[in-house]
């Protein structure tokens, strides 16, 4: 194990093992805030827990999987706990089929990573629906 950096509340570890590396950053508290595996050529592989970059308090989270580098499968957006949307990539890592974006509320449907239809944009009121509506749609395409 190596500490690569440790910053007031936050350590970041690299774990090294056979099958690959393991980065991780922890908070004070011992727990995992964000992070996943890499394989021999430093490409993130399997599940992940990534921080919203364009966030600076970090509590935004993303969580799905890699293959070798590229997103893929269903991702699912976090603020704080709550999650808050959503979607599914393709084997080329494009946004493909229903989406929830959080920033702005809005969901519908990509296509090889081009939003294609109407989009709709929904207040707060509507966000417990939308996600009901999203994993219903995930549920009925076997997606999760």
């Amino acid at each position: 194990m190596l500490i690569l950096k440790q910053k007031e509340s936050l350590a970041i570890l690299l774990i090294y093992s056979l099958e690959g590396a393991r980065k991780i950053i922890l908070d004070m508290v011992n727990r995992i805030i964000f992070g996943g595996d890499y394989n021999e050529r430093s490409q993130k592989v399997g599940k992940q827990i990534e921080p919203d970059l364009n966030n600076e308090e970090n509590y935004i989270t993303f969580t799905g999987e890699y293959k070798a580098d590229i997103k893929v499968g269903t991702w699912n957006t976090f603020v704080r706990l709550d999650l808050t949307g959503g979607g599914y990539y393709n084997e080329k890592g494009q946004k493909h089929e229903m989406w929830i974006e959080n920033q702005k509320n809005y969901q519908g449907i990509y296509k090889n990573g081009m939003r294609i239809e109407d989009w709709k944009i929904f207040n707060d009121d509507n966000k417990v629906m939308q996600l009901l509506r999203l994993f219903d749609y995930w549920w009925r395409r076997k997606i999760f």
